[in-house]
C-alpha cells in the first residue's frame, strides 16, 4: 500500500499545486463530456483521444506515480472519465474524418493508433526515468494541442470547439507545467515540451477567438437576411 502523500520527494506546496491541477483536469473532462452529450460531437481530436486513453490506462493500472496513493486515484479518475470520451469517438468521431476512405477504415485507425501509443508509452516508461509520467504525458499533450489547431481549421463553425474549452485546456496544462518547472527544474526535455505545448495552446485560443469570428458573423447576417426575405 503506497503512502497517501510523498512528502519526501515533494514539498507540501508542490503536492497542493499538482492536486489543484489534477482536480482542474477532472472539471475539464466533465465540461467536454457535457458538450459531447449536448452537441453529439467530440470536442477533442479523435487521434488525441487514442493517445490520451493509452497514457491514462497505463498510468492508472501498470505504472504508478511516486507522488502518493491519492494521486494514483486522481489518475484513475481521469481514466474513468476518458472511457466515456473514448466511447464517444466510436459513436461520433467519424464526423472528424471527411475522406470516405478514412471513414471506411475508421475502426482500424482508432484501434491501431490506440495500441501504437500504448506500446510507445509502455516501452518509453520502461526505458526512461519518468516518476510521475509527465514526460510521456507532455508528448501526448503536445500531440493533442497540434491536432486541436487542425481540427478548428477544419470545423471553424463547430460549437463544441468553444473558446471557454480552449482556455480550460490551456489552464489545466499550464498549472501542471508550473509544477514541473518547480519540481523537476533539470528535466530539460520535459520542460521544453511544456513550452511547446503552451505555445500550441495559445495559438489554438487565438484561432478560436479570431479566425472564425468573421465566418460566424457572416453566417449570422445571412440567416437574418434570409428570415427578413421570408
Amino acid at each position: 500500500m503506497h503512502k497517501l502523500f510523498n512528502t519526501v520527494d515533494y514539498t507540501v506546496p508542490q503536492l497542493i499545486l499538482f492536486g489543484i491541477a489534477a482536480a482542474y483536469w477532472v472539471w475539464v473532462y466533465i465540461v467536454v463530456i457535457r458538450d459531447i452529450i449536448k452537441n453529439k460531437f467530440v470536442g477533442i481530436p479523435v487521434l488525441a483521444v487514442c493517445s490520451n486513453i493509452s497514457w491514462e490506462f497505463l498510468w492508472s493500472f501498470v505504472f504508478y506515480t511516486n507522488m502518493g496513493a491519492l494521486f494514483e486515484w486522481g489518475y484513475r479518475a481521469w481514466f474513468i472519465l476518458d472511457v466515456f470520451i473514448f466511447y464517444s469517438i466510436l459513436r461520433y468521431g467519424k464526423m472528424q474524418f471527411t475522406d470516405p476512405a478514412l471513414k471506411k477504415y475508421f475502426g482500424w485507425i482508432i484501434g491501431f493508433t490506440t495500441l501504437s501509443w500504448g506500446a510507445a508509452i509502455f516501452t518509453f516508461t520502461k526505458n526512461y526515468n519518468d516518476p510521475i509520467g509527465a514526460i510521456s504525458a507532455y508528448m501526448v499533450n503536445a500531440h493533442m494541442s497540434a491536432l486541436y489547431i487542425l481540427l478548428i481549421l477544419k470545423f471553424p463553425k463547430e460549437k463544441t470547439l468553444s473558446l471557454s474549452t480552449a482556455w480550460h485546456k490551456m489552464l489545466g496544462t499550464a498549472l501542471t507545467s508550473v509544477f514541473c518547472f518547480w519540481a523537476f527544474p533539470k528535466a530539460t526535455f520535459m520542460l521544453t515540451m511544456t513550452v511547446i505545448t503552451f505555445v500550441l495552446d495559445m495559438t489554438y485560443i487565438f484561432i478560436v477567438k479570431y479566425y472564425r469570428r468573421p465566418t460566424l458573423a457572416t453566417n449570422e447576417v445571412n440567416l437574418k437576411a434570409q428570415s427578413l426575405a421570408g
